[in-house]
C-alpha cells in the first residue's frame, strides 16, 4: 500500500512543515508515504469562484487515480476518533 498526502501550495508557516516532516518520518517506517504539493492555480480577477474551484479540482485530479481509495481533510468534514 502506497499512502499520498496531496496538498495545494506550500506553506508559508514553519510549524506545519514542520509537523509534517515529522508525521512523514514516523509513517514511513510502516508504510510507502510521499507528500505531493500540487501548485496552486493563479487566480485573476475576471475568473469567477466556481471556475477557479473547478480548475483546482482538475489539477487535483490528475494525481488520482480510479483505482485509488480518497479521503478528503476538510476542517469542516466530519471527525472521526481513532
Amino acid at each position: 500500500m502506497k499512502v499520498s498526502f496531496l496538498q495545494l501550495g506550500k506553506t508559508d508557516q514553519n510549524y506545519i512543515s514542520e509537523g509534517q516532516k515529522k508525521y512523514a518520518d514516523r509513517v514511513k517506517h510502516y508504510v510507502s508515504f510521499e507528500i505531493v504539493t500540487i501548485k496552486e492555480i493563479k487566480k485573476s480577477k475576471s475568473q469567477d469562484k466556481a471556475n477557479y474551484k473547478k480548475a483546482e479540482g482538475l489539477e487535483i485530479l490528475k494525481h488520482v487515480s480510479k483505482d485509488d481509495y480518497v479521503i478528503l481533510l476538510d476542517e469542516k468534514g466530519k471527525e472521526y476518533s481513532s
